[in-house]
């Protein structure tokens, strides 16, 4: 095993970012992680999966408020159920 410049504790966005830019200064930088699943607990269990969860919430909710307006001709047929209106200027 070599040596290393640095030791980086944690493989999260931090111990990353750090990784990176030793890398690129020309330093040699060993990650140490306790978790089976590298990435740390913003990118598993923290934000990100939470944004994704929001978003894919979202959609099913933007869908089926859609479905609700019949999608065809919605200014048409059911202007009191959905509050798109399309602007024909």
């Amino acid at each position: 095993m070599g040596t290393h410049d640095v030791l980086i504790i944690g493989s999260g966005t931090s111990g990353q970012t750090a990784a990176f830019d030793l890398n690129e200064k020309g330093l040699k930088g060993a990650v140490f992680e306790w978790s089976d699943r590298p990435g740390g607990t913003f990118v598993l269990t923290g934000c990100y999966p939470k944004k994704w969860f929001y978003e894919a919430t979202e959609t099913v909710t933007r869908s089926r408020h859609l479905k609700r307006c019949q999608l065809t001709r919605i200014h048409e047929r059911n202007p009191e159920k959905c509050s798109v209106r399309i602007d024909s200027s």
